[in-house]
């Protein structure tokens, strides 16, 4: 197994930040299309108030409500947040749901132009409670879901399938988010496929339920769950992990599959080799809720600005270990990756003086993700 940092150093070994910084600056204005379920993400926000005397339950009072984009909506805006230009292709209700969405879409610079509206089918809405005291960081309590998740109608279907067809041309990636929520069914599956391999442009998806279905995407982004789930076994050790990965990109015919694994980081599988590369400062992680629509929206990003694999999946990791310190469905930014980035050089340049033997320097980028000097990190059995 490789150290994920190895394909970011210079024929010397030394890496060069102003590479990576100049690859986070290339990642505007890429025009990225997104196919797949949205979701409208509701918060109620509210601080407890007392026990009821009707059950034993707290009594919240709600401060604030809201609605951001969830699902394929999610990897859309986080496209937009990181200076991209995302076309998003989905559905939506003609209920309030769907106009707070559109209208949550579009404060997020993202058209809503290629949503298709239904009128017999509620827009699908996750509401989940946050509460806690005013001082202290609030907590989901439960969530809610409301919707449907059969397959669209053939008229809904039609429509998705023009307007996926005509903004392809004009994209540089394409991004297939199936949360398993009606919008991508098999004919679209297979024929997006075709033509996007035809178009010969980077193509990632990520399924919650039926990653099999993506044979012969450029690259599938479960989790190790879902990974799990797909082949119908659960991995023990790392050996089994190491051997599902490699079984599930054989079985898609992806050039790569990245498999995420939370506190762990996440592992880059290409024909005969596996770059695991480290969480970032996994003590931090927060709240998980949309980690992976950050990962995919930037893997496919970079793709698109011609990122090599490891350079692409190593930002991605970035970017989720920086979207998980905070709280429901959020973004990272070009200037938060940048920022942090900086840190890492400066963090680097003191680790070199503090640890001269370990010949550290901001010519070894292991502790850019992964938080430990170079020669002193535990390589992961495999």
């Amino acid at each position: 197994m490789g150290e994920w940092w190895e394909g970011l150093l210079t024929p010397s070994g030394r890496f060069v930040p102003g590479s990576f910084r100049r690859l986070i600056q290339q990642l505007e204005n890429r025009t990225v299309l997104v196919i797949g379920d949205v979701v409208a993400d509701r918060y109620l926000v509210a601080h407890p108030e007392r026990i009821s005397r009707e059950a034993p339950v707290l009594i919240l009072r709600q401060e604030d409500e809201y609605v951001v984009p969830g699902g394929a909506g999610n990897t859309a805006h986080n496209l937009a947040a990181l200076g991209a230009r995302p076309i998003l292709v989905s559905c939506i209700g003609e209920d309030a749901a769907g106009e707070a969405l559109a209208r949550s879409l579009e404060d997020c610079g993202v058209s809503t132009e290629t949503l298709v509206r239904i009128s017999d089918r509620p827009t699908f809405t996750k509401t989940r409670v946050l509460a806690g005291d005013r001082q202290a960081v609030r907590q989901q309590v439960v969530r809610i879901d409301h919707g449907v998740s059969h397959p669209v109608d053939e008229a809904a279907a039609r429509r998705l399938r023009e307007f996926f067809l005509e903004a392809l041309p004009r994209c540089e990636a394409v991004v297939f988010s199936d949360y398993g929520l009606g919008v991508l069914g098999d004919d679209l599956i297979r024929e997006g496929l075709e033509k996007v391999r035809r178009a010969k442009v980077p193509s990632v998806a990520d399924s919650r339920y039926r990653l099999l279905a993506y044979v012969g995407v450029g690259c599938a982004t479960p989790n190790q769950v879902e990974s799990e789930q797909a082949l119908g076994r659960v991995f023990q050790t790392e050996a089994e992990v190491e051997a599902g990965g490699f079984a599930l990109l054989e079985r898609l015919g992806s050039e790569a599959l990245i498999m995420t694994r939370g506190a762990l980081g996440m592992d880059l599988f290409r024909a005969g080799e596996r770059v695991h590369i480290p969480a970032v400062n996994p003590v931090d992680v927060f709240d998980v809720t949309g980690a992976g629509d950050t990962v995919t929206a930037t893997l496919a990003l970079a793709l698109a600005a011609g990122a090599e694999w490891v350079t692409a999946a190593s930002l991605a990791n970035l970017a989720a270990g920086l979207v998980v310190r905070k709280m429901g469905t959020r973004t990272v930014t070009r200037g938060e990756l940048l920022g942090f980035l900086d840190l890492w050089v400066r963090e680097a340049e003191a680790n070199a003086t503090a640890h001269p033997e370990a010949g550290n320097s901001t010519g070894s980028a292991a502790p850019l993700l992964g938080g430990e000097p170079a020669g002193k990190r535990k390589e992961i059995a495999g």
